[in-house]
């Protein structure tokens, strides 16, 4: 646990009901939740994040659900979604199920309610704060984008939306061991030949200018990227967009070369 957290057992602490049934925090919704959630293995809410919920500290705070940091009895560290008293949504078991189908790249549920998603838990920072804080030359925002795109890529691949990708800022987690996760299903839905990939290129080349800051892209180029994902776009093959991803890549590679001709420009970032 970070530096500060805080431990609330689950059985005998009323100041959770707050957030286990934000925002009335009813003492039936409470008790009901609180049995479930112990027969699926929650013991503790940890008070971790950037929001505060009655003093306790969570991780997300949306317009259905909020996450929060938990402990399993068998495997640790987990988040935990839950649905708010007040939210227009019935389940949270459609979300879950898209994100089995979406794992690895979205986080792999453990157990799932109507009420509640309990998931592995994702330790990283937000590919915005990721952008400001880790990436520093042209190399750092290649290797970036390639792996994002790899990721919304396997998206599309599968057949979902996300649907919030052209926000991706705090959608997308950059784990500390450099892998990429998408997290936020709740907009999520299956589609034929989605565009995930057009989006997240649109929010982190067009909108954050991400090669034109570290790369110093000239227009022609970014020209050059936005025309393969028009055709990307309009593609239903996936064969094809699995070449277009790869010509993509190619081509930001070529950049690395540029900025440092001592990289190798075969292969593909990982």
């Amino acid at each position: 646990m970070a530096r500060g957290s805080k431990k609330y057992a689950l059985t005998g602490n009323a100041d959770l009901a707050s957030v286990i049934c934000y925002p009335s925090g009813g003492r039936s919704c409470f008790s009901i939740r609180v049995r479930e959630l112990l027969s699926h293995g929650i013991s503790y809410i940890i008070s971790e994040g950037r929001h505060i919920v009655n003093k306790i500290r969570v991780l997300g705070k949306g317009h259905s659900a909020i996450v929060v940091k938990a402990l399993h009895s068998k495997y640790g560290l987990v988040a935990l979604k839950l649905r708010r008293n007040d939210s227009k949504r019935d389940s949270l078991i459609l979300e879950c199920r898209l994100m089995k189908s979406a794992t690895p790249v979205a986080p792999k549920p453990i157990a799932c309610s109507d009420d509640f998603i309990i998931m592995e838990f994702v330790d990283g920072e937000s590919l915005g704060e990721f952008i400001k804080t880790s990436v520093t030359s042209c190399r750092d925002a290649v290797l970036l984008l390639a792996k994002v795109m790899a990721a919304s890529y396997w998206l599309d691949a599968i057949g979902i939306d996300h649907k919030e990708l052209s926000i991706a800022g705090n959608h997308v987690i950059i784990r500390r061991n450099g892998s990429v996760k998408i997290i936020d299903y709740e907009s999520a839905a299956v589609q034929h030949c989605p565009c995930n990939l057009c989006r997240l290129f649109s929010w982190i080349v067009m909108r954050r200018r991400l090669l034109q800051t570290f790369c110093g892209v000239s227009s022609e180029f970014i020209d050059g990227l936005v025309d393969l994902i028009k055709k990307y776009k309009l593609s239903t093959s996936l064969v094809e967009r699995r070449e277009l991803l790869s010509i993509l890549i190619r081509q930001v590679r070529k950049l690395v070369v540029h900025h440092d001709p001592k990289i190798s420009a075969e292969g593909s970032p990982s």
